[in-house]
């Protein structure tokens, strides 16, 4: 079951950590709570596939629609990955995830974890 959690206090000055756990292809929308910037990501995937996590700037409706995502990253099976942006990827209204077992959305991932260093 998917767990998220957020830094608990936010302000306008404050960067935010967003961690989550098992996530799947139904994800997580608007998970910092504010428009900000990703300038890192951190991403395990434990599954013996190759997986993919996709960023929206707002989901259209409950769930995504995988052919609008703002960028989407493939990790390798059973391995750790941590991106640094150095600009940030700016996310104007609110950043949702989701991961999968294909780049279209198909299939939850088993073991995937996203953690995000975002500034609004």
């Amino acid at each position: 079951m998917p767990t998220y959690t957020s830094s608990p206090f936010r302000t306008d000055l404050q960067s935010y950590l967003f961690k989550g756990l098992d996530v799947d292809n139904v994800g997580s929308r608007n998970c910092i709570g504010a428009p900000a910037s990703i300038y890192t990501l951190h991403i395990s995937n434990g599954d013996a596939g190759d997986r993919y996590v996709a960023f929206w700037d707002v989901f259209d409706g409950a769930t995504p629609t995988w052919d609008t995502q703002e960028c989407l990253i493939r990790i390798q099976a059973s391995t750790d990955m941590t991106i640094y942006i150095d600009k940030g990827i700016p996310f104007d209204t609110e950043i949702s995830i989701a991961a999968s077992q294909a780049n279209d959305g198909t299939g939850s991932p088993t073991d995937l974890d996203v953690d995000i260093f975002a500034t609004p």
